[in-house]
């Protein structure tokens, strides 16, 4: 079974359950025969675009941060800190 959305067009959208190709369900209202709405798929971004950030871009400020950290201590106490 798949979540699917449906539109009655006196009652606006639902969520219902169907099988696979299902093309019609009944309003859980009115009981009309409804029809399904195409709705765009899910996805996620990889981060290409900076204006949204990833697991992996945070892991990479992270690190940044910490190697930034370990400079500055060799900097201060030598290699052998």
């Amino acid at each position: 079974m798949i979540l699917y959305e449906f539109k009655c067009k006196d009652h606006g959208s639902f969520d219902k359950f169907a099988k696979l190709g299902v093309k019609e369900a009944a309003c859980p209202e009115c009981g009309a025969t409804c029809g399904k709405v195409i709705t765009p798929p899910r996805f996620i971004l990889d981060g290409t675009d900076p204006a949204y950030s990833t697991a992996w871009d945070r892991w990479a400020k992270d690190h940044e941060r910490s190697a930034a950290r370990d400079n500055a201590k060799v900097r201060e106490h030598g290699e052998d800190w």
